[in-house]
């Protein structure tokens, strides 16, 4: 992406990179674990349909609702999508973090965390460029993408010893502040 454009090939990349994540994972679990096979349900499956369909209008609001507010507020989208955007679409993972720590069910926490991001960079990013060539700002190149960057090391490292300590916790909030204040040049 240095180049500023996502072009179709690097996204193929991409979508072959969850490949290879999702078959590792996929391989890992059976190594681990006995995999149970349930029963197809419709209600489920419906319920499925209906919550993408759901999702898909969600999506087009908040695409139109974050145009508006950027040339309202004068501000780029690639920052609101930084910034807003990325807090609206982690809530799910939020609740489901608050709910798995409750339960003591640690292995549910990253996984749902983890899993999440690597399948909106690589799904997400390779879809989008398979259909049409991504423009990358350049405070996604200069900002986002070193942070992310940053951030995955310093995630591996404090887990290291399996567990994440509340300064741990503390100092990835702090690092978080940091991120938005420099997204928004308030420092």
């Amino acid at each position: 992406m240095k180049d500023g454009i996502l072009a179709w090939q690097e996204a193929l990349l991409f979508l072959f990179g969850y490949l290879v994540y999702f078959y590792y994972s996929l391989e890992t679990h059976r190594k681990n674990k006995e995999v149970k096979k349930e029963k197809f349900s419709w209600s489920i499956a419906i319920f499925i349909i209906i919550s993408i369909a759901v999702i898909a209008f969600s999506a087009d609001w908040v695409v139109r609702s974050i145009i508006e507010i950027s040339g309202i507020l004068g501000l780029g989208t690639s920052i609101l999508a930084a910034s807003l955007i990325a807090i609206g679409t982690s809530l799910p993972e939020i609740a489901v973090a608050i709910a798995a720590v409750r339960r003591g069910n640690f292995d549910l926490l990253a996984g749902n965390i983890i899993g999440s991001n690597i399948f909106n960079i690589f799904v997400v990013l390779g879809l989008s460029g398979m259909i049409t060539p991504l423009v990358i700002p350049e405070k996604i190149i200069t900002l986002v993408i070193p942070s992310v960057i940053a951030v995955s090391v310093l995630y591996w490292v404090v887990t290291m010893d399996k567990k994440i300590t509340r300064t741990e916790g503390i100092l990835m909030i702090l690092i978080y502040l940091l991120f938005i204040g420099k997204l928004f040049n308030f420092i």
